[in-house]
C-alpha cells in the first residue's frame, strides 16, 4: 500500500565513508520533517589510507543497507528517491565498481558527489535551518572533512579534505602525528582567515557526540544539538580530554555509539587543529547537512527566502489539523501591548501563536507541559536554544495560568529574568485568547486589546458584548498582573 501521511514525500540514502542513512521528509518544502530515519554505521572508509580501496566488510554492511533501505522507499511507494555516495565512494579503487554494481541489482541512479559539491550540499544544510550565518561550515564524515565558508544565505568555495577519523591507521606507531601532520597539511590550503572572531558551523555524528559529551560535563539541560553554541575555547577543554581517552573510557559515555568510540579522539584532533588555526569565536552544531542541503538546493528563489521557523511551526500544526490563520490574527491582535519594554521580537510572537494550539487535543492536566517538552524537544529550525525555549515558555503559560516553577526550574540558565517575563506575558495574551475567541479565525479583530494609561483595556465591540465574563475578566487580570498593570474591560453598546 502506498505510503499516505505526506502526498509528495522524497528521500535521500547518503552512502557515507562510515554510515549509510535514509531519511524520508514529508516533502520538497522550507522546512521538511522527517517522517523516517535511519542508520547503519558501516565504515566503508576503514583502512583506505592502506589498501586504497573500500572495506570488504563495509561494502557487504552498505549492500545490505541499500538493498533495505530501497526496498522501504518502494513499499511507501516513494516516488523521488535521490541516492548520493561521497568521499569514500569517490576515491576508493573501487568505489565505480560498488556504485555500479548497486545501480544494476536495484535499478536506481547513484550520484558520486565531488568533494566541492559535498561542501556547497553541507553549507547550504546549515544555510537553510539557522539563520544568519557568518563563518565557516566543516562536515566531518567518516572519509572527509568539508569546508567551506558561509555569509548570510550565500556560500564560497567548497574544500574537501580526505582527513576523516575512518582515514587513520590507529595501529600504527605514530598514528596520532601522523595524523596531525594530515590535517596541518590539509589546513594550509584552506582561508582560515576568514574564519577568525567567526563561528564555526560543526556538521556531523562525530562533532555532535563531541557536542553531547561537552553538554554532559557542563550539566547543560537541553537536549536538543541542533544550534547548540559553545564558546570554542571553552570546547577546547572538553576536546582535549576526549583527544587523549581511551576506549575503555570512551565505552562508558551513554548515548554515544560503539563503532564511532575508536575514532572520537581523532576527530577532537580535528576539531582543536581548526580552534588553534581558524580561531573561531563560537561553535555552532547542526542537525543538518549534505542531505538538507540538497534538497534546499533544488527550491525556487522564492520558498528560500521563506522564514524556516515559521514554515515549521506552520507544519507542525497542520499535523494537528489547525490552521496558521488564527495565529497570524493572534499576533497581529496582541502586537499593541508588546510595545516599550514589554517589545518581543515579532518571530517569536508569530511561531508562538501559530503553535498556540498544540495541546488542544491533550488531557487538560497536562497541556501545559505536554507543549513545552514538545517545543523543547522538537525539530523546528531557524531558532536558537534561548529562542526555543522563549517559545516553550509563552506556550506552557498559554495553557497554565500558574506555572509550576518544579517543571520550568531546570530551563532557567538558559533564559534571562526579562525574557522569561516576556515570555510569561505572550502566553497570558495567548489564553486570554483563546477565551474570547475560542481559537476561532476572524473573531478577535471585533475584541481589541490595548495599553493605555498604565492599564490593558480589553474591548468589546458590537454583537460581542456577551463573550465578555466572569472567565475573560480572571484572565484579563491575570495578563496585567504579569505585565504589572491594571486590567480595564471595555464594553461598546
Amino acid at each position: 500500500m502506498p505510503f499516505k501521511e505526506s502526498p509528495n514525500p522524497v528521500a535521500v540514502i547518503d552512502i557515507g565513508s562510515n554510515s549509510v542513512r535514509l531519511v524520508i521528509y514529508d516533502g520538497k518544502k522550507r522546512a521538511p520533517s522527517a517522517l523516517f530515519n535511519e542508520k547503519m554505521l558501516c565504515g566503508l572508509a576503514r583502512g583506505m589510507n592502506q589498501t586504497g580501496a573500500l572495506s570488504p566488510e563495509g561494502v557487504i554492511s552498505a549492500n545490505e543497507t541499500v538493498a533495505r533501505f530501497v526496498k522501504l522507499t518502494r513499499i511507501m511507494g516513494i516516488k523521488k528517491v535521490n541516492i548520493v555516495a561521497t568521499s569514500a565512494v569517490r576515491d576508493a579503487t573501487d568505489g565505480k565498481k560498488f556504485v555500479k554494481k548497486l545501480e544494476t541489482k536495484h535499478k536506481v541512479k547513484i550520484t558520486v558527489l565531488s568533494g566541492e559539491i559535498e561542501a556547497e550540499y553541507a553549507g547550504l544544510g546549515v544555510v537553510s535551518s539557522i539563520n544568519d550565518t557568518r563563518g565557516v561550515v566543516g562536515d566531518l564524515g567518516g572519509g572527509s572533512l568539508e569546508l567551506i565558508e558561509v555569509n548570510g544565505t550565500k556560500t564560497g568555495k567548497g574544500y574537501s579534505f580526505p582527513i576523516g577519523p575512518l582515514r587513520v591507521d590507529t595501529a600504527g606507531k605514530n598514528a596520532r602525528r601522523d595524523y596531525l601532520a594530515a590535517i596541518d597539511s590539509c589546513f594550509a590550503q584552506f582561508p582560515f582567515k576568514k574564519l577568525n572572531g567567526q563561528n564555526f558551523y560543526a556538521v556531523g555524528g562525530a562533532f555532535r557526540n563531541m557536542a553531547k559529551i561537552h553538554s554532559a560535563r557542563k550539566n547543560y539541560p537541553l537536549k536538543v544539538i541542533h544550534n547548540l553554541k559553545i564558546d570554542a575555547k571553552e570546547f577546547y577543554a572538553t576536546l582535549e580530554v576526549i583527544s587523549r581517552m581511551s576506549s575503555s573510557a570512551l565505552q562508558k559515555i551513554p548515548g554515544i555509539p560503539k563503532k564511532r568510540m575508536d575514532f572520537l579522539p581523532y576527530a577532537a584532533l580535528i576539531a582543536m587543529r581548526i580552534i588553534e588555526t581558524g580561531k573561531p569565536k563560537d561553535f555552532i552544531f547542526s542537525a543538518t547537512g549534505i542531505r538538507e542541503g540538497l534538497l534546499f538546493d533544488k527550491l525556487s528563489d522564492d520558498i528560500k527566502e521563506l522564514d524556516p521557523l515559521i514554515c515549521g511551526a506552520t507544519e507542525i500544526m497542520r499535523l494537528v489539523l489547525r490552521t496558521p490563520q488564527y495565529g497570524y490574527e493572534l499576533a497581529k491582535w496582541v502586537a499593541p501591548i508588546l510595545t516599550g519594554e514589554n517589545k518581543i521580537d515579532p518571530r517569536l510572537v508569530l511561531a508562538s501563536c501559530i503553535l498556540s494550539e498544540i495541546s488542544c487535543y491533550e488531557n487538560t492536566e497536562y497541556k501545559g507541559e505536554l507543549a513545552y517538552r514538545r517545543i523543547l524537544d522538537s525539530s523546528l529550525v531557524g531558532i536558537n536554544h534561548k529562542e526555543r525555549l522563549f517559545i516553550a515558555k509563552a506556550l506552557y503559560c498559554r495553557y497554565r495560568t500558574h506555572p509550576d516553577e518544579d517543571i520550568l526550574a531546570a530551563m532557567e540558565p538558559l533564559l534571562d529574568e526579562d525574557n522569561a517575563r516576556k515570555a510569561h506575558i505572550l502566553g497570558c495574551a495567548m489564553r486570554l485568547a483563546r477565551s474570547i475567541s475560542a481559537s476561532c479565525p476572524g473573531t478577535l479583530e471585533y475584541m481589541p486589546i490595548k495599553l493605555h494609561n498604565e492599564k490593558v483595556q480589553l474591548s468589546f465591540t458590537k454583537d460581542f458584548t456577551t463573550l465578555a465574563g466572569e472567565t475573560v475578566e480572571k484572565r484579563l487580570k491575570n495578563l496585567a498582573e504579569a505585565m504589572s498593570v491594571k486590567a480595564k474591560v471595555k464594553i461598546s453598546l
